[in-house]
Protein backbone atom coordinates (compact mmCIF):
# COMPACT_ATOMS: atom_id res chain seq x y z
CA UNK A 1 0.00 0.00 0.00
CA UNK A 2 1.57 3.29 -1.34
CA UNK A 3 -0.27 5.97 1.60
CA UNK A 4 -1.84 6.74 4.50
CA UNK A 5 -5.60 8.17 4.44
CA UNK A 6 -6.06 11.66 4.88
CA UNK A 7 -9.44 13.56 4.92
CA UNK A 8 -9.40 16.95 5.43
CA UNK A 9 -12.47 18.95 6.64
CA UNK A 10 -12.91 22.31 4.84
CA UNK A 11 -13.86 25.25 7.26
CA UNK A 12 -15.44 28.61 6.79
CA UNK A 13 -12.85 29.94 9.78
CA UNK A 14 -10.40 28.50 12.03
CA UNK A 15 -12.59 26.73 15.28
CA UNK A 16 -10.51 25.19 18.04
CA UNK A 17 -12.10 22.58 19.72
CA UNK A 18 -11.20 20.45 22.34
CA UNK A 19 -9.39 16.99 21.97
CA UNK A 20 -12.18 15.38 25.03
CA UNK A 21 -14.83 17.04 22.72
CA UNK A 22 -13.50 15.19 19.97
CA UNK A 23 -12.79 12.21 21.66
CA UNK A 24 -16.68 12.12 22.65
CA UNK A 25 -17.79 12.45 19.52
CA UNK A 26 -15.79 10.17 17.76
CA UNK A 27 -16.38 7.56 20.65
CA UNK A 28 -20.20 7.81 19.68
CA UNK A 29 -19.29 7.11 15.95
CA UNK A 30 -16.77 4.18 16.58
CA UNK A 31 -18.64 2.39 19.22
CA UNK A 32 -21.33 0.01 17.03
CA UNK A 33 -18.38 -1.50 15.57
CA UNK A 34 -16.50 -2.10 18.78
CA UNK A 35 -13.85 0.20 18.48
CA UNK A 36 -12.06 1.46 21.45
CA UNK A 37 -10.85 5.32 21.34
CA UNK A 38 -8.95 7.11 24.15
CA UNK A 39 -6.98 10.89 23.76
CA UNK A 40 -3.30 10.72 23.34
CA UNK A 41 -2.63 14.40 22.83
CA UNK A 42 -5.89 16.91 23.27
CA UNK A 43 -4.16 19.07 21.27
CA UNK A 44 -2.82 22.28 23.29
CA UNK A 45 -0.37 24.82 22.14
CA UNK A 46 0.52 23.63 18.54
CA UNK A 47 0.41 20.10 19.00
CA UNK A 48 -2.24 18.63 16.87
CA UNK A 49 -4.95 16.11 18.63
CA UNK A 50 -3.82 12.37 18.70
CA UNK A 51 -6.86 9.77 18.51
CA UNK A 52 -6.25 5.91 19.22
CA UNK A 53 -9.50 4.03 17.66
CA UNK A 54 -8.93 0.17 17.71
CA UNK A 55 -5.34 0.06 15.78
CA UNK A 56 -4.91 3.82 14.73
CA UNK A 57 -3.36 6.64 15.63
CA UNK A 58 -5.39 9.46 13.70
CA UNK A 59 -4.42 12.93 14.02
CA UNK A 60 -6.26 15.93 13.33
CA UNK A 61 -4.24 19.28 12.83
CA UNK A 62 -5.75 22.94 12.20
CA UNK A 63 -4.26 24.68 9.41
CA UNK A 64 -5.12 28.26 9.65
CA UNK A 65 -5.52 28.75 5.90
CA UNK A 66 -7.11 27.23 2.58
CA UNK A 67 -5.77 23.81 1.18
CA UNK A 68 -3.68 24.08 -1.65
CA UNK A 69 -5.71 25.32 -4.28
CA UNK A 70 -3.80 23.39 -7.05
CA UNK A 71 -4.73 19.97 -5.12
CA UNK A 72 -8.60 21.21 -4.68
CA UNK A 73 -8.98 21.91 -8.16
CA UNK A 74 -8.16 18.28 -8.79
CA UNK A 75 -11.35 17.53 -7.13
CA UNK A 76 -13.54 20.38 -8.10
CA UNK A 77 -14.38 17.76 -11.15
CA UNK A 78 -16.18 15.56 -8.89
CA UNK A 79 -18.16 18.38 -7.25
CA UNK A 80 -19.11 20.00 -10.72
CA UNK A 81 -23.07 18.69 -9.76
CA UNK A 82 -23.00 20.34 -5.93
CA UNK A 83 -22.45 23.82 -6.22
CA UNK A 84 -22.33 24.77 -2.60
CA UNK A 85 -19.48 21.93 -2.04
CA UNK A 86 -18.12 24.22 -4.70
CA UNK A 87 -18.52 27.05 -3.15
CA UNK A 88 -17.57 26.08 -0.28
CA UNK A 89 -13.90 24.87 -1.52
CA UNK A 90 -13.90 28.70 -2.80
CA UNK A 91 -14.63 30.29 -0.31
CA UNK A 92 -13.13 28.61 2.89
CA UNK A 93 -10.31 29.55 5.22
CA UNK A 94 -9.09 27.02 7.34
CA UNK A 95 -9.39 23.65 7.48
CA UNK A 96 -8.47 20.28 9.80
CA UNK A 97 -6.63 17.56 8.43
CA UNK A 98 -7.65 14.20 9.15
CA UNK A 99 -5.01 11.40 9.06
CA UNK A 100 -4.80 8.05 10.10
CA UNK A 101 -0.86 7.84 10.89
CA UNK A 102 -0.67 3.80 10.04
CA UNK A 103 -0.07 2.29 6.87
CA UNK A 104 -2.09 -0.84 5.13
CA UNK A 105 0.00 -3.90 4.52
CA UNK A 106 -2.62 -5.62 2.51
CA UNK A 107 -6.26 -5.45 1.54
CA UNK A 108 -7.94 -5.87 4.82
CA UNK A 109 -5.92 -3.41 6.98
CA UNK A 110 -5.58 -0.77 4.22
CA UNK A 111 -10.17 -1.02 5.00
CA UNK A 112 -9.89 -0.74 8.05
CA UNK A 113 -7.68 2.37 8.34
CA UNK A 114 -10.04 3.95 5.52
CA UNK A 115 -12.57 3.00 7.84
CA UNK A 116 -11.17 4.31 10.81
CA UNK A 117 -10.20 7.42 9.08
CA UNK A 118 -13.97 7.98 7.62
CA UNK A 119 -15.58 7.17 10.99
CA UNK A 120 -13.23 10.34 12.98
CA UNK A 121 -14.20 12.80 9.87
CA UNK A 122 -17.64 12.49 10.26
CA UNK A 123 -17.21 12.52 13.67
CA UNK A 124 -15.46 15.57 13.92
CA UNK A 125 -17.12 17.75 10.91
CA UNK A 126 -19.88 18.57 13.28
CA UNK A 127 -17.85 19.95 16.08
CA UNK A 128 -15.21 21.29 14.09
CA UNK A 129 -18.07 23.82 12.00
CA UNK A 130 -16.81 21.79 8.83
CA UNK A 131 -18.56 22.88 5.08
CA UNK A 132 -17.39 20.41 2.85
CA UNK A 133 -14.71 17.32 2.71
CA UNK A 134 -12.00 16.65 0.95
CA UNK A 135 -10.46 12.75 0.18
CA UNK A 136 -6.90 13.12 -0.60
CA UNK A 137 -6.20 10.23 -1.84
CA UNK A 138 -9.40 9.44 -3.89
CA UNK A 139 -9.15 13.30 -4.88
CA UNK A 140 -12.97 13.66 -3.91
CA UNK A 141 -14.22 16.93 -2.36
CA UNK A 142 -17.89 16.03 -0.73
CA UNK A 143 -20.48 17.80 1.14
CA UNK A 144 -20.94 16.66 5.42
CA UNK A 145 -24.00 14.98 4.28
CA UNK A 146 -22.31 12.77 1.90
CA UNK A 147 -19.53 11.63 4.21
CA UNK A 148 -22.19 10.88 7.09
CA UNK A 149 -23.78 8.75 4.44
CA UNK A 150 -20.35 6.66 4.66
CA UNK A 151 -19.64 6.54 7.92
CA UNK A 152 -23.13 5.32 7.86
CA UNK A 153 -22.85 2.57 5.42
CA UNK A 154 -19.60 1.54 7.36
CA UNK A 155 -21.40 0.80 10.12
CA UNK A 156 -23.98 -1.47 8.22
CA UNK A 157 -21.32 -3.15 7.08
CA UNK A 158 -21.00 -1.59 3.94
CA UNK A 159 -17.80 -0.32 2.34
CA UNK A 160 -18.68 3.04 0.38
CA UNK A 161 -15.88 2.49 -2.25
CA UNK A 162 -17.35 5.92 -4.31
CA UNK A 163 -16.45 8.32 -1.22
CA UNK A 164 -12.95 6.91 -1.45
CA UNK A 165 -11.83 6.33 -5.25
CA UNK A 166 -12.73 8.28 -7.89
CA UNK A 167 -12.85 7.92 -11.92
CA UNK A 168 -11.25 10.02 -14.13
CA UNK A 169 -13.11 9.54 -17.84
CA UNK A 170 -11.08 9.55 -21.17
CA UNK A 171 -11.76 9.17 -24.99
CA UNK A 172 -10.56 7.36 -27.39
CA UNK A 173 -11.98 6.92 -31.37
CA UNK A 174 -12.72 3.04 -32.40
CA UNK A 175 -11.62 2.15 -35.81
CA UNK A 176 -14.62 3.94 -37.28
CA UNK A 177 -14.21 7.35 -35.75
CA UNK A 178 -16.85 7.01 -32.89
CA UNK A 179 -15.23 8.70 -29.70
CA UNK A 180 -15.63 5.43 -26.89
CA UNK A 181 -15.07 6.45 -23.70
CA UNK A 182 -13.25 4.43 -20.82
CA UNK A 183 -12.03 4.98 -16.96
CA UNK A 184 -9.62 4.80 -14.27
CA UNK A 185 -9.97 4.79 -10.78
CA UNK A 186 -8.01 7.67 -8.49
CA UNK A 187 -7.75 6.42 -5.23
CA UNK A 188 -7.13 2.52 -5.33
CA UNK A 189 -3.70 2.31 -4.88
CA UNK A 190 -4.02 2.44 -1.11
CA UNK A 191 -6.30 -0.49 -1.16
CA UNK A 192 -5.41 -2.93 -3.94
CA UNK A 193 -1.68 -1.42 -4.91
CA UNK A 194 -2.52 -0.60 -8.25
CA UNK A 195 -5.41 1.33 -9.81
CA UNK A 196 -8.50 -0.35 -12.55
CA UNK A 197 -8.71 1.30 -15.68
CA UNK A 198 -11.18 0.07 -18.30
CA UNK A 199 -10.35 0.83 -21.50
CA UNK A 200 -12.75 2.71 -23.82
CA UNK A 201 -15.16 0.44 -25.51
CA UNK A 202 -18.70 -0.07 -26.00
CA UNK A 203 -19.91 -0.39 -23.18
CA UNK A 204 -22.01 2.50 -21.20
CA UNK A 205 -20.32 5.47 -18.82
CA UNK A 206 -22.74 3.44 -15.88
CA UNK A 207 -21.66 0.27 -17.04
CA UNK A 208 -18.31 0.95 -17.01
CA UNK A 209 -18.24 2.61 -13.77
CA UNK A 210 -20.48 -0.21 -12.34
CA UNK A 211 -18.00 -2.72 -13.36
CA UNK A 212 -14.67 -0.41 -11.93
CA UNK A 213 -16.34 -0.71 -8.62
CA UNK A 214 -17.44 -3.67 -8.02
CA UNK A 215 -14.16 -5.34 -9.09
CA UNK A 216 -12.49 -3.12 -6.49
CA UNK A 217 -15.90 -4.25 -4.23
CA UNK A 218 -14.55 -7.74 -5.14
CA UNK A 219 -10.92 -7.68 -4.16
CA UNK A 220 -11.33 -5.77 -1.16
CA UNK A 221 -14.42 -7.70 0.18
CA UNK A 222 -13.74 -11.42 -0.56
CA UNK A 223 -9.61 -10.67 -0.57
CA UNK A 224 -9.71 -12.47 -4.18
CA UNK A 225 -6.46 -12.77 -6.40
CA UNK A 226 -7.06 -11.82 -10.13
CA UNK A 227 -4.17 -12.88 -12.47
CA UNK A 228 -2.89 -11.42 -15.61
CA UNK A 229 -4.94 -13.07 -18.32
CA UNK A 230 -7.95 -13.46 -15.88
CA UNK A 231 -11.61 -12.65 -17.34
CA UNK A 232 -14.35 -11.00 -15.50
CA UNK A 233 -18.14 -11.47 -16.34
CA UNK A 234 -20.08 -10.13 -18.71
CA UNK A 235 -20.93 -6.34 -19.23
CA UNK A 236 -24.55 -5.60 -18.88
CA UNK A 237 -24.58 -3.01 -22.16
CA UNK A 238 -22.26 -5.60 -24.68
CA UNK A 239 -22.26 -9.45 -25.25
CA UNK A 240 -18.87 -9.32 -23.95
CA UNK A 241 -16.46 -10.53 -21.24
CA UNK A 242 -13.25 -8.13 -19.56
CA UNK A 243 -9.60 -8.97 -20.15
CA UNK A 244 -7.71 -8.88 -16.95
CA UNK A 245 -3.97 -6.99 -17.83
CA UNK A 246 -1.70 -6.42 -14.80
CA UNK A 247 0.75 -3.74 -15.91
CA UNK A 248 3.60 -1.47 -14.88
CA UNK A 249 2.17 1.34 -16.22
CA UNK A 250 -1.52 2.30 -18.14
CA UNK A 251 -3.05 3.74 -21.21
CA UNK A 252 -3.56 7.06 -18.76
CA UNK A 253 -2.33 6.28 -15.07
CA UNK A 254 0.86 6.25 -15.51
CA UNK A 255 1.96 3.75 -11.92
CA UNK A 256 0.93 -0.25 -12.27
CA UNK A 257 -2.73 -0.84 -13.66
CA UNK A 258 -5.50 -3.87 -13.45
CA UNK A 259 -6.21 -3.41 -16.71
CA UNK A 260 -9.58 -4.47 -17.99
CA UNK A 261 -10.43 -4.87 -21.44
CA UNK A 262 -13.61 -5.31 -23.57
CA UNK A 263 -13.52 -8.62 -25.44
CA UNK A 264 -16.55 -9.11 -27.58
CA UNK A 265 -18.41 -12.12 -27.84
CA UNK A 266 -19.48 -13.69 -31.00
CA UNK A 267 -23.31 -14.46 -30.70
CA UNK A 268 -23.09 -18.64 -31.46
CA UNK A 269 -24.51 -19.59 -34.41
CA UNK A 270 -27.96 -21.03 -34.27
CA UNK A 271 -28.54 -24.85 -34.28
CA UNK A 272 -30.48 -26.70 -36.52
CA UNK A 273 -32.83 -29.38 -35.23
CA UNK A 274 -31.37 -32.88 -35.41
CA UNK A 275 -33.20 -34.82 -38.17
CA UNK A 276 -35.39 -37.49 -36.63
CA UNK A 277 -34.31 -40.94 -36.44
CA UNK A 278 -36.69 -43.54 -38.13
CA UNK A 279 -36.84 -46.69 -36.63
CA UNK A 280 -39.51 -49.33 -37.34
CA UNK A 281 -41.65 -47.11 -38.13
CA UNK A 282 -41.71 -44.57 -35.00
CA UNK A 283 -39.56 -41.33 -34.49
CA UNK A 284 -36.92 -41.93 -32.28
CA UNK A 285 -35.72 -38.33 -30.79
CA UNK A 286 -32.19 -37.34 -31.01
CA UNK A 287 -29.84 -37.53 -27.98
CA UNK A 288 -27.01 -35.51 -27.90
CA UNK A 289 -24.66 -33.63 -24.88
CA UNK A 290 -26.24 -31.09 -22.26
CA UNK A 291 -24.28 -28.37 -21.27
CA UNK A 292 -24.75 -26.37 -18.10
CA UNK A 293 -26.87 -23.15 -18.30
Amino acid sequence: MSDRFVCSLLQPGPRAVSGQHLLEAVRARVQPLGLPAALLQDGSGDEPVLLQVGPAVVSLVPMAFPVDGESLARALPTASSRPEVKKSAETHRAHVIVACLNQGKDNSQAVLFATITTLVAAAAQGPLAASAAYWLSGQILMPPSALDDAARSLLEKELPVANWVSLQWFVQPDTDGHDRFGAVSVGATDFIGREIELLPSAMTNADIAQKIYTTLLYLLVYEAKIKDGDTLGESESTSGILRVRLLDRGLVHRGPVMQLQLEVVAPAPAQQPAAAHQASGKTQPAFGKRGRS
